[in-house]
């Protein structure tokens, strides 16, 4: 895979256009121009942005194209078979990890479908290249990447972004404090693995705390923190004590608790580390996942 950085530039209007604009259908307009054997392209926007905002992609019928899904059409890519845009517009606040499950893979899925390509080219802009990245470094990842261009991306962090993301968390907060309808995080409790798939299989203690974390822990503190703390209901005007995250989830989860943590007491393999040699016990070193039981391994993963 090819890794193209471009440096951060001042961002141009929203209004304004790096290519003419040219009005009517994309599909149509551009169905002369289309190049056989091309890489499809997805492109990623970034904190605050849109499809539209960002790359140029139109809204609705007959708007106009402009910026670089214009450039791209004119270089023969046709929106739907070789361009494609990954939208989470709706869930600009959302974890890194979670945006690249939910709604960059399900885009790359549909390009491959739709081109009939092993791997797609990838233009990620701002914090669409930390999206890209994530899921570029998850355990997910299909190869199916072939060139990922990281056009102004904050790799080492940025002071601005995390002000506009605080604001907005304040604000988000608010609305799930007075139980508003327009909140963007569901109160439903999360979908996990039934009781006896709750535990992967461990194939080394990197992977299955990785493992563990992203399919069981981080969607149960997701609803701990909504429920417990957000949503908690006041007595006398102030905020109701949340009970603690374990003592939550033995209460509202008991079999995750009981699988988990209360009979994980074991390592997660079979210690065959003492072995018979010369009519004797001889100490071994422990492999990986003989020394340290499986209950540990678990609250390395919630931490």
């Amino acid at each position: 895979m090819v890794v193209l950085v471009l440096a951060a530039v001042p961002a141009a209007p929203a209004t304004a256009a790096l290519v003419d604009p040219v009005p009517g259908n994309p599909a149509a307009s551009v169905r002369d121009a289309r190049r056989p054997g091309l890489v499809p392209v997805v492109l990623v926007h970034g904190l605050r942005g849109s499809a539209s905002r960002t790359f140029g992609e139109p809204q609705a019928e007959g708007d106009d194209l402009w910026g670089t899904y214009l450039a791209l059409c004119r270089e023969g890519y046709v929106p739907g078979e070789t361009l494609f845009v990954c939208d989470y517009e709706s869930d600009n606040l959302g974890d890194f990890r979670e945006i690249a499950r939910q709604s960059l893979v399900p885009v790359i899925d549909e390009a491959l479908g739709a081109s009939g390509a092993p791997r797609v080219d990838l233009i990620a802009r701002s914090m669409g290249g930390l999206v890209a990245r994530a899921y570029l470094s998850s355990l997910d990842y299909r190869g199916d990447v072939r060139t990922l261009v990281l056009v102004a991306v904050p790799n080492r962090g940025s002071f601005l972004a995390n002000i506009v993301k605080s604001v907005e968390m304040v604000h988000l907060q608010e609305q799930l404090r007075q139980r508003g309808a327009g909140h963007r995080r569901s109160t439903d409790k999360p979908v996990l693995p039934p009781d006896s798939l709750l535990v992967a299989e461990f194939e080394d203690e990197v992977a299955y705390v990785a493992r563990q974390s992203q399919r069981v822990w981080e969607p149960l503190f997701g609803y701990y923190y909504t429920s417990a703390w957000l949503l908690a209901e006041r007595e006398g005007g102030g905020r109701a004590e949340p009970p603690q995250f374990l003592d939550w989830v033995e209460l509202l989860f008991p079999g995750v608790f009981d699988v988990l943590i209360t009979t994980a007491q074991f390592p997660p393999v079979r210690p065959d580390y003492i072995s018979v040699q010369a009519g004797g016990f001889v100490p071994q070193v422990p492999r990986p996942g003989e020394g340290l039981t499986r209950a540990y391994y678990e609250l390395l993963a919630i931490q």
